[in-house]
């Protein structure tokens, strides 16, 4: 969910200036541009024995926006096609758990290396309405998983300064990365703890974000979102929850 929720600020960071008008956010905020700052993470931890405990992350931020180009903690993404309010890019991103079981008392030997992940991603936008479809796959055989999610909602500005953006949708994920996520491995089983292998699924799912332009070069980021988990994830022996959800506060300097 780390993931996802720096996506979500890497594509909302310009929507204050691309969509406002009145003090001249627009004009004055167009072509490339890059975008420093800090923000905190927070979610919930669905592993057992910490199910309900907050997992706080200070974290650094650098994106780069640009016509065609964008690069950043969420990856790499370039531009294939754009279209009449119709776009697709081609991206590279790695994958952040929402935690390592590694780092929970109990599940010390679980470690999860991080994925790294290509795919294509497709927006289609009419007036506030949006529409978002992506598919990923693991390229470095950290779990060998694939993904897809399509969600749809609306992006509202509501003054010169303030936007709300909305989605749901649903994620599928394959029975590989849903085991790399939730499941055991055969090598990772012990008493109490069989190894257990996540069956594929759709998992919905709730986002929201709130922006402020402070002014022209500082934008204030805040966010929540919600994972129901699958029947088959609630079932495996390291969880302890029935969803994960997280929010996150970004500060950023534009330049």
């Amino acid at each position: 969910m780390k993931l996802r929720r720096w996506m979500w600020v890497s594509a909302l960071v310009p929507l204050v200036w691309s969509l406002g008008s009145g003090q001249g956010y627009a004009q004055e905020n167009e072509g490339a541009r890059v975008y420093v700052g800090a923000g905190v993470l927070v979610e919930t931890i669905p592993f057992l024995g910490e199910s309900g405990d907050l997992d706080v992350s200070p974290v650094p931020i650098i994106l780069y926006q640009g016509e065609r180009i964008s690069a950043g903690v969420d990856g790499l993404g370039v531009k294939v096609f754009e279209r009449d309010g119709f776009e697709v890019d081609v991206r590279a991103r790695p994958r952040f758990g929402f935690a390592d079981p590694g780092e929970v008392t109990g599940l010390e030997d679980m470690n999860r290396d991080m994925a790294g992940e290509v795919g294509l991603a497709a927006q289609f936008e009419r007036g506030p309405v949006v529409a978002e479809f992506d598919y990923f796959i693991d390229v470095t055989d950290a779990h060998g998983g694939q993904d897809a999610s399509l969600r749809v909602g609306m992006d509202h500005q509501i003054s010169d300064r303030m936007s709300l953006g909305w989605r749901v949708g649903g994620r599928w994920q394959d029975q590989d990365l849903s085991t790399y996520l939730y499941g055991v491995y055969a090598e990772e089983a012990r008493q109490g703890r069989p190894a257990y292998a996540v069956d594929a699924g759709v998992t919905p799912v709730l986002e929201a974000e709130f922006t402020y332009a402070i002014n022209t070069n500082w934008l204030l980021v805040a966010g929540a979102d919600v994972e129901f988990l699958s029947d088959s994830a609630k079932d495996s022996p390291i969880i302890d929850a029935d969803h994960v959800a997280g929010g996150h506060l970004v500060l950023l300097r534009r330049f």
